[in-house]
């Protein structure tokens, strides 16, 4: 059982039939996208202009507003995640969002990123900001490794952040969708009724939470991720 839980986060079904499902998906997506060119105001429009707010509201607080081409960067990445999210929630198809390809990589190209747009813009104020002020100098080297192996732990707890949540959501999902299909089946096929059926209704609407769970949870950690990011920007050469 555990083989088949994990089996889902295979890359190999991306390329397989498995994921034609999520190439659906991802054309419905599109219709609906363009649909927007034709018509003044929908449902859509209203979620991305909600999602650019949220987004918006992120780095509005952070030195990141002072960063050319960051707020742009930022709201893009924010619905990019967001939809990604989304589309590994259809049945059958794989999450991107769960791979070592995409999460881990994505933190260290944008926190490399803002590292070395601080280093160019001034050298010595980005490597000064390395040691507290007011450190003792006999504590200088100690406190100037401990705050190197911080900084570089930045990029990884933040793409494993957003990979260990996204696989932990639909682990809980998966096997919450096959009790229910159990439950399901037995009262199709023995035909039962009375106290049965209530159980194959309470495991219906159980499952349903679950879903709007992980609905919630693909946005939650979309946010934190851009709120993190935005958050290093702090540290960011002036």
């Amino acid at each position: 059982m555990l083989f088949d839980l994990l089996s889902g986060f295979d890359s190999y079904n991306m390329g397989s039939w498995s994921s034609f499902p999520l190439r659906l998906s991802f054309l419905f997506a599109l219709i609906l996208v363009s649909t927007l060119f034709y018509s003044t105001s929908s449902l859509l429009d209203e979620i991305y202009a909600k999602g650019a707010a949220v987004s918006w509201s992120v780095f509005k607080t952070s030195n990141g507003m002072n960063l050319s081409g960051f707020p742009l960067v930022v709201s893009s990445l924010f619905i990019f995640l967001m939809s990604v999210n989304m589309m590994g929630l259809v049945p059958f198809s794989f999450s991107v969002t769960s791979h070592l390809s995409l999460g881990p990589n994505l933190a260290f190209l944008m926190w490399g990123s803002l590292w070395v747009s601080g280093h160019r813009v001034s050298p010595n104020q980005n490597l000064t900001s390395l040691v507290p002020s007011f450190a003792p100098m006999f504590l200088v080297p100690f406190l100037l490794l401990v705050e190197i192996v911080t900084i570089s732990s930045r990029p990884i707890t933040l793409g494993f952040r957003l990979m260990i949540n996204i696989i932990a959501g639909h682990l809980i999902l998966s096997m919450g969708t096959n009790v229910n299909s159990l439950i399901s089946l037995k009262g199709v096929l023995l035909n039962l009724s009375g106290p049965f059926y209530g159980a194959v209704y309470f495991s219906l609407f159980a499952w349903m939470g679950l879903m709007a769970a992980e609905l919630a949870v693909g946005l939650i950690q979309a946010f934190i991720f851009c709120s993190l990011l935005s958050l290093y920007t702090n540290d960011h050469a002036n």
